[in-house]
């Protein structure tokens, strides 16, 4: 398994509070801009394994379509206390006006595949 460098879209689509979902190596991504910085996790929550399709951040949270958990924008940090884990936060950056994310995407897969298995 080796941390794979993607190219996901042009900085200039990614605007202020607004999120986009990518799947990268069979794992979905959810991207999105807080703060002036691109931040990308694994989109699905760690609670019940629900997809996190949402296409806007709200008042800095990502909010699961599940059971209602918040996760914080800025370190994917749950709010409610339903999940007692955060996202799954990938590497995002930025370089000649692109947004870029790095990680073992293999690896993730396969951890999804392990997690949603045992539910």
């Amino acid at each position: 398994m080796a941390v794979e460098e993607v190219s996901l879209l042009r900085s200039s689509k990614l605007a202020e509070g607004m999120a986009v979902v990518k799947v990268v190596g069979g794992v979905p991504v959810l991207l999105l801009r807080h703060e002036g910085k691109p931040r990308a996790y694994v989109a699905v929550c760690p609670h019940k394994y629900y997809a996190l399709c949402s296409m806007r951040v709200v008042d800095g949270y990502i909010e699961c379509p599940g059971h209602g958990e918040r996760f914080k924008a800025e370190d994917g940090s749950p709010t409610r206390g339903i999940s007692t884990q955060p996202l799954t936060r990938i590497e995002a950056f930025e370089r000649e006006g692109r947004v870029y994310i790095r990680a073992d995407f293999a690896k993730l897969a396969a951890m999804l595949a392990s997690e949603t298995a045992k539910r």
